[in-house]
C-alpha cells in the first residue's frame, strides 16, 4: 500500500490572484486562511476536471453496471 504524505509547495501569487483569493475567502465566511483556501480551491478544480475523486465518490465502475444495479 502506498503511504500518503503531505508535501509543501510554495508559490508566489500576483496581486490580482491574491485579491481574488481574498474575495473567495470572504464568500466562504472568512473562516479559512489563504493556505486552506488555496487547497480547497485546488481540490474543487481537480475534482471538477476529473483528476481527483472525493472519498466515497467511486460508485460502481461502468464495467460492473447491469440491470441488477437499477434497484
Amino acid at each position: 500500500m502506498d503511504e500518503i504524505s503531505d508535501e509543501m509547495v510554495m508559490v508566489r501569487l500576483s496581486n490580482d490572484l491574491i485579491r481574488a483569493l481574498d474575495r473567495f475567502i470572504e464568500e466562504r465566511d472568512g473562516h479559512e486562511d489563504r493556505p486552506q483556501v488555496v487547497v480547497s480551491a485546488l481540490r474543487e478544480w481537480a475534482h471538477a476536471k476529473g483528476y481527483l475523486s472525493e472519498p466515497g465518490d467511486e460508485g460502481i465502475r461502468p464495467e460492473d453496471l447491469s440491470a441488477a444495479n437499477d434497484g
